[in-house]
């Protein structure tokens, strides 16, 4: 299975947002946007990124939302408190006054009760992160396999129309080879010097190695097949299938050079094109 290299994806939860975005690329690099808190564990975000993806230019943007990062604790203001009750056993004394201080008395004045928002520990943090963060990245990776499926459809097309073209040339070959031999063997018919002949016959015999091509065909279709089997590895990498698109324009330039057909040249320009259309969208593979 082939994966494209661009995509986006997102994760959400525990007052964080993670967004990944991917690009063509040819080695993997990595653009981290994050909070000043987060910068701790950006050795462990490139790793994870590591460990899932191959190659690409990824974005990487992580938010928090501060609400859900604290957690609130309701405390009290005890020199306040201290005050209050010193106050009114004061007043019980000068005033022979008759009472206990209740505690919902002390809760209901104003600033007795205090609420303190506290940080969560970096321990929760971090796998809170790691949980969005590997949700987002495995929704980017969704996207690039569902892009990469669409790629091997137009590539399995392209190759199907490269072995049509090629068994077209592979059927031109022996009338070629015949017209050629057919041509030159009316020179030796009209030619009696005995040496003229021979050379001629000598022109045939080699002419037959000059611009037979099955060779050269036979190794573009396997090729050919062995881009199709690379599609259904379970980790097909982009820089094989270039390769084998570089031998294929290796054997296509060495068949158009021998073979000096207009038959043959039209279907080996169609051949170039489905190939450089090939090399385009490789581009995107990871």
């Amino acid at each position: 299975m082939i994966r494209s290299m661009t995509g986006i994806g997102v994760g959400k939860g525990y007052g964080i947002n993670v967004e990944l975005k991917s690009f063509n690329h040819k080695h993997l690099e990595m653009a981290i946007k994050m909070p000043e808190r987060l910068k701790i564990y950006e050795a462990e975000i490139k790793e994870w990124i590591r460990n899932k993806i191959k190659r690409g230019y990824l974005q990487v943007s992580i938010n928090l939302e501060g609400n859900e990062l604290t957690t609130e604790e309701f405390t009290y203001d005890e020199n306040l408190v201290e005050n209050i009750l010193k106050i009114c056993n004061s007043l019980k004394e000068k005033y022979n006054l008759k009472g206990e201080v209740d505690i919902n008395f002390l809760l209901s004045l104003p600033g007795v009760l205090k609420v303190e928002k506290k940080e969560k520990d970096n321990k929760t943090l971090y796998e809170n992160l790691k949980k969005i963060f590997n949700k987002a990245l495995t929704n980017l990776i969704k996207m690039r396999e569902k892009e990469g499926r669409f790629i091997a459809q137009e590539f399995r097309k392209r190759l199907s129309n490269i072995i049509k073209l090629v068994k077209l040339i592979e059927e031109r070959i022996p009338s070629k080879l015949k017209e050629k031999e057919n041509a030159l063997l009316n020179r030796v018919n009209f030619n009696n010097k005995e040496e003229i002949r021979n050379r001629i016959l000598q022109e045939i015999s080699l002419l037959q190695e000059r611009i037979d091509i099955s060779e050269e065909c036979s190794r573009l279709r396997s090729h050919a097949q062995l881009f199709l089997s690379t599609l259904k590895e379970k980790n097909s990498s982009g820089r094989k299938l270039e390769f084998i698109l570089s031998e294929m324009i290796r054997e296509i330039e060495t068949l158009a050079s021998k073979a000096r057909d207009f038959y043959i040249s039209e279907k080996v320009i169609l051949i170039k094109e489905e190939i450089d259309k090939l090399r385009e969208q490789v581009r995107n593979v990871e």
